[in-house]
Formats: structure tokens, sequence, C-alpha cells
């Protein structure tokens, strides 16, 4: 791969190199959006709280 970079010139290379930073960008904005809580059964305690079997 990096014999295909040097076929980019300079400029394409900086456009490229800016566009991934936006992608990397909103990517990293993007869990901020996502609820990955894990929802509760009824009737079911919770792993953190059971008690142990005697």
């Amino acid at each position: 791969m990096p014999c295909a970079l040097s076929l980019v010139s300079p400029t394409a290379g900086a456009l490229l190199m800016s566009l991934s930073t936006v992608i990397v960008a909103i990517n990293a904005q993007l869990p901020r959006r996502v609820d990955l809580s894990i929802p509760e059964f009824p009737g079911r305690t919770p792993a953190t709280e059971a008690q142990p079997a005697d």
C-alpha cells in the first residue's frame, strides 16, 4: 500500500486526510446518541445484586 500512496498528489492526500479526520470526529460522537444500557426485566435480579446460593 505505501507504493500506491506515493502516486497521490500532495493536494489530494491532504484532502483525503482532512476527510478522514472529519469521519473520525463523527464516529467519536455516535456512541453518545446510542443507549447502551442493559434493560431490566421484571422478576429478575440484576447480576450485581444477586445473592449466592447456600
